[in-house]
């Protein structure tokens, strides 16, 4: 009876949003009692983002059906980790506003570029030509304002594509979970 209070309480929670609550009260389930709370368990990890773990009880379900084909086809292509996030932030500090080309947005990229080419200009030809105040207080804060707004823009434009990412992997995960839970059912 407790169990099932449990669940329902951590559907509540799941279906509000409330996913860190949700796996509070999955915690207190005893599963091998509860069968179906697996899915929900599941479903709940995945939103936490904790998807190595969410992997891993997924595994050990899905083996006692004989179905590991399945686990192959959901999980083989998940990986969280982007590398070329990072190569885009530092090639940005090294030449300012690469990073954008390759995320592919080449008109952020060829705009940034532009800023900080005209700006690192202006205040190189003020020091040559003896303008040392104007390229004091214009050139540098200028400079530097499209230089580490460029770099703070594209890491703004990361954390969306991430988590753009993170929301699709989540709907898959989603519908594969539920999809896997109507077979099992049959």
């Amino acid at each position: 009876m407790q169990d099932t209070v449990l669940y329902e309480r951590s559907l509540s929670y799941y279906l509000l949003g409330d996913f860190k609550n949700a796996f509070y009260n999955l915690e207190l389930i005893n599963i091998n009692k509860m069968n179906h709370s697996i899915y929900l368990y599941l479903l709940t990890l995945n939103e936490l983002e904790r998807w190595d773990e969410a992997q891993q009880i997924f595994l050990k379900h899905i083996k006692k059906y004989d179905l590991d084909s399945i686990y192959q086809e959901i999980y083989s292509n998940i990986n969280m980790k982007e590398k070329k996030y990072n190569v885009a932030i530092v090639l940005s500090h090294v030449v300012p506003g690469f990073g954008y080309f390759i995320l592919g947005k080449p008109k952020e990229a060829f705009t940034s570029m532009l800023l900080n080419t005209l700006t690192g200009y202006y205040t190189v030809s003020s020091f040559i030509g003896g303008y040392y105040a104007t390229g004091v207080i214009i050139g540098i804060p200028f400079f530097l304002r499209f230089y580490f707004g460029g770099i703070r823009n594209l890491k703004n434009i990361i954390k969306e594509k991430e988590m753009k990412r993170k929301i699709e992997l989540n709907q898959y995960l989603k519908e594969k979970i539920i999809e896997i839970n109507f077979i099992l059912d049959k």
